[in-house]
């Protein structure tokens, strides 16, 4: 199936964007719409915001707690409790009143996989380890964005840059927003500046050369 433009009867072009978790839920998505031949339209790339390809030992419990937890992820994976991450909308609801954004502390089995994909899911696939099951290379992907912020104390900037150096691909860029952390995108004048950049990548993703 191919998507096509009523206006200009060409493929519609498109990209993938993602913030923290959904930074790493795009990348994927974008390795797999650029390893399949059929993927509809004109793919661009994707664009990472502080994507959770790490994690700050300071922003986890414990091990022996993590291991309880995971166990009791299987007798109660819709546990919401005060160890797991919490998600306060009021940062980002538009409107201010939107009721659409989960708000409060993670689920118990959410928060599972927001930990495996940070401890070890992404390195393991970059890395292509026994096991993995998976070979995240992104090297079919048309361009990559990854954009961090210097003090994220959630997302260690460091784990940001590895990942983004570790990756091959013909065109990527990284830009590093100074004095802010992992909320770079509910703050000015850095939502100002992550903005700009991903409409200035996006558009030199769809202009043709001369």
């Amino acid at each position: 199936m191919t998507v096509v433009c009523k206006d200009s009867g060409g493929e519609v072009p498109y990209a993938m964007c993602g913030s923290s978790l959904g930074g790493v839920l795009a990348i994927y998505a974008a390795d797999a719409i650029a390893k399949n031949s059929q993927s509809p339209g004109k793919f661009l790339g994707v664009a990472a915001i502080a994507p959770a390809v790490g994690v700050d030992a300071r922003a986890v419990p414990n091990k022996f707690i993590v291991q309880v937890l995971k166990l009791l992820v299987f007798v109660a994976p819709s546990a919401q409790l005060s160890l797991t991450p919490l998600e306060d909308a009021s940062e980002y609801d538009c409107p201010p009143n939107s009721e659409r954004n989960f708000s409060g502390h993670w689920l118990l089995a959410t928060s599972k996989m927001l930990l495996d994909v940070t401890s070890y899911r992404v390195t393991a696939d970059l890395n292509c380890e026994s096991g993995s099951g998976k070979n995240l290379d992104l090297s079919k992907v048309p361009s990559l964005l990854v954009i961090g912020g210097e003090d994220d104390c959630v997302v260690p900037f460091d784990a940001m840059k590895n990942f983004y150096e570790k990756v091959h691909l013909t065109k990527k860029e990284f830009i590093k927003v100074p004095n802010v952390g992992h909320e770079l995108m509910c703050v000015k004048p850095s939502l100002q500046q992550v903005t700009s950049s991903l409409f200035r990548w996006l558009l030199s993703q769809n202009t043709p050369k001369t």
